[in-house]
Formats: C-alpha cells, structure tokens, sequence
C-alpha cells in the first residue's frame, strides 16, 4: 500500500518570497480578479508504508541517512574453482557463513542460481546464442544437514533451514556444482561468456545468498538476463585453478601469484573484503600491463589490464583514461574504495562488478568504471530501482568533461541534450517503473533528472551533495526515498515537487517566451509552462548592439557587458499560472531573449525558445554560468 504523507524538514514547503527587483503579473490579475490555479503543482511525494515502519524501527532517518539501529546480512564465502578449457567447465565448492543481524528469527533462507538463466528451460528474457545446461548443484548442506539439491531452472529458491537462525547468530552453507561457461562470439551482452576455448569471462557463477533487508525481507526476484542485481556485502576468498600460462584477472587482491610453480596448474588465490559480487576472468591469450591510478586520501593503487595482443595493440591508452577515470570520480564524489581495479578482456561489451569490469576490447569506459561507485559502493537495488546505479553512471561521465576544461559542445550535442520531440513525451515515470528495463527508465531520463537538479541547486552543490550521500551510504542499501531525503536536506532546499515529477509521473516542463516589450531601459517579458512539471525561471538576455553595459536588479549572473542570466525560483508557479510577466531592468534594451540557456528543463519544442523567433539561442554549459556561446539547436 502506497500512501501520501507531508514530510517534515527540508520537504516542508517554503513560501514564495517574490524579489522586489521585477514585477510579476498573472494574466487575469491584470483585470483585478484573483489568477486562476490553471495546474496544480504537486509538492509532496508518495513513500511506502514499509519505510514508515523503518524510520520508527530506527533502521532509516528521515533525513534519508541510515538509522542508528541500521542492519544488513553479512555473508562470506570460501570458494575453490577450476576451469577445464577442453570442456568449458567450471567445478566449484563453496562455504557460506551468513551472518543474522537483523534481529528477526529467520527459518528458511533464499539463495540465487543466476547461471541457470542460460537453459533451454529457463524463464529467460535475454537473447540466449548458446544454451547450457545451466547450474548443476551436486551437494548442498545447511548448518551440516543435507539438503535435496535443486534441479529446476529456478534462478531464486527458498530453503528451510533446520533449526530457525536467531539474530546475531550465523548458519553455515555448503554447496558443490559444475556449469558450463556460455560461448558467445558474437558479443550478446550476456554479462559474461567466453570466446571458443580460450578467453572465459565468468560472472554469476555461484550460488549465492540472496537480500533480506528491513524494507521487503527476502528478495524474491527471479534472474531473467534483463534486470541486474541486488547483493549482500561481504567477505570473498576465492581459489581459481587454471592451466599453466593461463592469467586470471579477478575482483579483489591476488595474495599469490603462481607463476613461478612449475606445476601442470596454478591456483590463483584473490580475497576481497566488503563487496557485493565477485567476478574473474582467464585466458592463454591475455597480456598483462599495469597502470597506476592516485586516488585521494589513499595514494596510489595498481590499474590491471588483461587483454589480448590486438585490444593492447589498439587501444594503448586504456590504463591512462580508466585511471583518470577513478581520479576524477574519486575527487568529485568519494574515493573510490577497492585496493586494486582491473579491467579484463572477453565477449561482452561492458559490465561491471566490484573492482573489475568486462570489456570486449572497445574502450573508453567511463560508464562502467563510474558503477564502482553506483551500485558497487552504494549498494541500491538494480533489480527494481535501476535508475540509482545507470542513470548516475550515465550523468557521471560529464564530470570528467568539465575536469579537463573541454570547449562547449557543437550544435548536435545541444540536439542531444533537448532530444527528439517524442522522446520527453514519452518518458515513463521511475517509481513505480513502468519498464525497468527499458534504456529510457534506466539510462536516460535518470540522466536529463540530474541535468535539471544542477540547473536547480548548481552542478558542484548537486554532485556535492551526491557524494555525501555516496558516503553516508557507502557498502549499505539506500531506497529511492533515501536518496529523494538525503539530497534534499543536503542541497538545503524544497525538492518534493522535482523528486514528485521526474520519479512518479510522466510530466515535462515545455516552457517558452510569449512575448517581450522592449524599452531602453529592459522589457516587459511574458513566459509560460505548458507542461505539468514546474521549473525555475531561467532567462539569457543580451542587450541591443551600442547598449550596455548590461546589469542586474535581482537574481541572476552577468555574463559580460551585454548579456546577462536573469533567474527566478520556482516558488511563483506553485500558486498555479501557466504565465508569468517580468518588468526586467537591465541597463539597456533587450534584443534577444533565451528560454532554459542552459538547456536543462525537458522541453519538445525548443523553437517557442527564444526571441525573436528563429534568432540563435544563447547556450551555457555549466551551472552557475560562466560564458556563453551562439548554438544552432534543431526544434519541433
């Protein structure tokens, strides 16, 4: 059940204080009768009964901060492994030590067995190029009681345990299986795979504990090849036993190097500590370089590259990028966390895990280094809520565009930025996610969401903000309303109405200039929202050529001596008027006008954009603006 609450603190609505410096007028006041509420602005967001329960249990604050009484499972794994090339092979055992902190006795356990995506039976959504006969368990025992083992192509099943676990006590499990690892030379995007017989990518490989957490208990999600994944932190000590001159590259530390042994096969033995996953990869044909990449506050940590002849070849620059990769993250938001990263070779194009991610040679990958902060380090679940993890891996690339100083974007990435007139029309809501599969929920309306944020709080103060909330919740699991309060109270402002439009509805701003009345001093300037979704008033304005120098008589910035930025906040939409009218006095008579500068507010048509119809709309990259430049931008 899903009910709707007036939040206290930083959600609580603040009134509208209007600058003396302009004059707003609403249409029909200009007739002396009150405006009329021509949309209603909704300023509060729906959170769950669930999280009511957690902020009275103490697990979570209202603030969006982990409660005093926070819990989640640990759970540690021992696993050995070996690969048999001439069969694709893999043959494992594991002990799993769960740990109960959660204060509830707990009388059955589920576990996931995401490698049985890849049978013929299985429910599967991916397209599968080479089926397997999936995850064989062969043994599996519980606290020293054996289990029957699964047979089906289930990819979540329940077990009762044999005695009930009681809170701070912890269950041993004991699991043997086999599988084969999928081949797929054609890149199919299976987050894993391997090419023939001699390069293995292998991931989701173990039967693993699945989440139980204070907001829905056990996490009953099945694997189907589309939605990714929500883990429990822990501790890994992996045993991989490969063919001599074989290299494994792997999540964590390698403590031995077993190069040296003369033996037939080497045992390469990794421990990572506080990780969500564990992935590894191997081949005959990997060449091993590495880079170093200096992460603040730590120093320097070593950057592995595992790929063949030809990638190294190709792309000789991919340990300088992925370091400046992790440098620049870990100086904008926090550090990035793992003592190693590693970056290996194989079929798919790029996936990420804890201190490692998959490549099939083509780089850069600055989306994939940025998920070792989200979900890698905040561990939000990428099963329900994707946009925690892709839509901040996909808006943090641009962090490193503007660390390097690069010059303003052409014309087609201003297209880009607005995108085509259907897209914003359609653009599902996040929560409930209409498809959370799909590439506009997950990647790219989360992304244009963070455009706006910074065009509403500056872009340093939100990814100021972000990294906080990165650290507050680093190796736990935030929900979507945690992040909605944490950033809220953070940036110091009133973001119900923004979480409220871009998380739960479909609504877009759609604002344009009505008109302008110039005189030689300013002008009377009229805009409008036709969208349902509100947006801060945000005006370029550049004086007549002889006019200037151009000044301010309220909110803004001046750009130089005959432009200037006029800002509004969005505060004077919440009584209701789609339009609003400002006497501006800015030194000198306005000739051009641009809606949105920045390009931050979801709009389908961008020619109502400016005035006068059809001139070159001023566009600023950054957030408070700093310059400005003419740009072509293609409109509906």
């Amino acid at each position: 059940m899903t009910v709707l609450r007036e939040r206290s603190g930083s959600w609580s609505i603040a009134s509208c204080a209007v600058a003396a410096s302009c004059l707003i007028v609403c249409k029909s006041a200009q007739v002396g009768n009150p405006p009329p509420q021509e949309r209603r602005i909704q300023r509060t967001v729906a959170f769950p009964d669930a999280l009511a329960n957690a902020y009275a249990a103490g697990t979570r604050n209202p603030d969006g901060s982990p409660g005093p009484d926070y819990w989640q499972l640990q759970v540690n794994y021992v696993i050995h492994a070996t690969l048999d090339p001439a069969t694709s092979v893999v043959t494992a055992s594991e002990s799993i030590v769960l740990h109960n902190p959660s204060g509830h006795i707990l009388d059955a356990v589920r576990m996931r067995f995401d490698q049985n995506l890849f049978r013929q039976d299985a429910a599967s959504r991916m397209d599968i190029p080479n089926h397997t006969g999936g995850m064989v368990v062969t043994a599996l025992s519980i606290d020293g009681v054996e289990i029957p083992v699964p047979t089906g192509p289930e990819t979540n099943r329940r077990f009762p345990l044999p005695e009930p676990l009681a809170p701070a006590d912890s269950s041993l499990i004991d699991v043997e299986w086999y599988f084969e690892v999928p081949r797929d030379d054609r890149s199919s995007s299976l987050r894993m795979g391997r090419w023939a017989d001699s390069v293995y990518q292998v991931a989701q490989w173990y039967p693993r504990v699945a989440v139980y957490d204070d907001l829905m208990g056990w996490d009953s999600a099945a694997y189907d090849g589309v939605w990714e994944f929500y883990n429990n932190f822990g501790r890994f000590e992996v045993f991989v036993d490969v063919p001599v001159e074989w290299l494994v590259g792997a999540t964590g530390v390698l403590l031995s190097d077993p190069r040296t042994d003369a033996s037939e096969r080497h045992v390469w033995h990794f421990v990572a500590d506080t990780v969500s996953d564990f992935a590894w990869a191997a081949s005959d044909r990997y060449e091993w370089q590495v880079a170093s990449a200096d992460i603040p506050g730590r120093g320097e940590i070593p950057v592995h590259l595992l790929q063949t002849a030809a990638s190294t070849a190709s792309y000789p620059s991919l340990g300088e990028e992925v370091s400046r990769y992790l440098e620049v993250y870990s100086q904008r938001l926090i550090p990035y966390p793992f003592p190693s990263f590693t970056v290996v070779e194989g079929p798919e194009l790029g996936m990420e895990y804890p201190g490692l991610i998959m490549s099939n040679g083509d780089g850069p990958l600055a989306h994939e280094v940025a998920h070792q902060w989200f979900p890698m380090t905040v561990g939000s679940d990428e099963t329900r809520v994707t946009f925690m993890d892709e839509g901040f891996a996909t808006a943090m690339p641009s962090l490193l565009s503007s660390s390097r100083g690069d010059g303003e974007p052409g014309p087609a990435r201003l297209q880009r930025q607005y995108g085509p007139p259907t897209r914003f029309a359609s653009f599902p809501a996040l929560l409930p996610a209409d498809d959370p599969d799909s590439q506009m929920t997950s990647y790219w309306k989360p992304q244009h969401m963070l455009r706006m944020l910074g065009g509403v709080v500056g872009d340093s103060v939100m990814w100021s903000a972000i990294g906080d909330y990165a650290g507050a919740w680093k190796f736990k699991h935030p929900s979507p309303w945690d992040l909605m309060a944490f950033v809220g109270n953070a940036v110091e402002r009133d973001l119900g109405w923004f979480w409220h439009y871009w998380l739960f509805t479909h609504a877009w701003v759609e604002g344009s200039i009505v008109g302008v009345e110039p005189n030689p001093q300013g002008g009377i300037v009229t805009v409008r929202q036709d969208g349902d979704m509100p947006s801060p008033i945000v005006l370029a304005i550049q004086c007549a050529p002889g006019g200037g120098p151009a000044r301010l008589s309220g909110p803004g910035h001046v750009l130089d001596e005959s432009t200037v930025v006029v800002t509004r906040p969005v505060d004077l939409w919440f009584p209701g008027a789609r339009e609003l009218t400002f006497a501006l006095d800015i030194g000198c008579q306005i000739a051009r006008v641009t809606w949105d500068p920045a390009r931050r507010f979801p709009d389908q048509d961008a020619c109502d954009n400016v005035w006068p119809r059809g001139s070159k709309p001023v566009f600023v990259r950054e957030w408070p603006p700093g310059a400005w430049v003419d740009a072509e931008l293609g409109c509906g």
